[in-house]
């Protein structure tokens, strides 16, 4: 997960206040000439966006490097993804783990939460449940809103631990507090379930709304699915319809099953066989197993 981008705050919120972009670089440039650690890393960060100067991904590297030495955590992280990626130099993921992990150790939050998807997902560390848990915890602990997320999935499967939908609950919880669109759309579905908390379909409804509005697929034929059958809101078949089309053209092969059959028998939309048999076929090729059994019940072939 590319996450050099959170270094950009540094800039935004810096010591610095400045009416340009310009004029941030310049100071940031004679700080960081003078040996300050937090102005290279901001330095870094501008030449790598292209902020207040050209796009120089050498320069970036090169004020990163300065500020990891000098001890800054998230210059560190910097370089762990300049190397891992082989941006702006070339790739070398020992070198890449080794800044990583120094970040990590200073608790850095993001840091943190790359050394838990290392061990939980066997990429240049072997699978180590145990070793991500302690990673994600850290992170999350530390205000991360994916790492509290990967938690609430962890503890509510029993993934590497014993399962538990009460801290899947607080977790997801923590983490759709602070916006993550993953998180709201499970936590609305822990309120649907009564899992690990009493069943509340407002609430519910709201969450998976708000996960929609930012663009997750999953929570956009979520919320079509409310929207169709009335769950926490009254039925709207046409806003039913709106969530179902914008989780299909994202690629959710279950949103676009929903489409097809919104298309086919006309629910906030005008019948239409044809697009009916397009997004049903294309739900199918996705790999949909009830998009199969549509294709066949609806004879959909000779739509195509």
């Amino acid at each position: 997960m590319r996450k050099i981008i959170f270094i950009f705050a540094l800039m935004l919120f810096g010591g610095f206040s400045c009416s340009t972009a310009v004029d941030r670089f310049v100071k940031y440039k004679q700080s960081a000439e003078a040996g300050d650690a937090e102005a290279q890393c901001s330095l870094g960060a501008m030449y790598f966006m292209g902020e207040g100067t050209a796009v120089d991904k050498k320069k970036a590297f090169y004020w990163y490097k300065k500020s990891a030495l000098n001890g800054n955590a998230a210059a560190q992280c910097s370089l762990w993804d300049m190397y891992y990626h082989g941006d702006g130099v070339p790739v070398n993921k020992k070198r890449a783990i080794y800044w990583l992990e120094k970040s990590a150790k200073q608790g850095y939050a993001l840091s943190e939460f790359n050394m838990g998807v290392l061990y939980y997902s066997g990429k240049e560390r072997p699978v180590n449940k145990k070793k991500a848990l302690y990673w994600y915890k850290k992170s999350a602990q530390n205000g991360n809103a994916d790492a509290q997320c990967f938690l609430g999935d962890m503890y509510l499967r029993g993934d590497g631990i014993s399962a538990d939908k009460k801290k899947a609950f607080y977790w997801y919880k923590k983490s759709a507090q602070n916006g993550n669109a993953e998180a709201q759309c499970s936590l609305g579905l822990l309120y649907v379930l009564g899992a690990g908390v009493a069943i509340d379909k407002v609430k519910a409804f709201f969450l998976v709304r708000e996960s929609a509005k930012q663009g997750y697929a999953p929570a956009q034929c979520s919320l079509g699915m409310m929207y169709f059958a009335g769950d926490g809101t009254a039925v709207d078949k046409e806003r039913a319809f709106h969530w179902y089309k914008k989780s299909a053209e994202a690629g959710l092969p279950v949103g676009q099953l929903k489409l097809g059959e919104m298309y086919f028998f006309g629910y906030g939309t005008s019948v239409n066989k044809n697009k009916a048999a397009y997004w049903i076929e294309k739900s199918m090729k996705n790999g949909c197993d009830d998009a199969k059994e549509a294709w066949i019940g609806y004879g959909l072939s000779q739509y195509r």
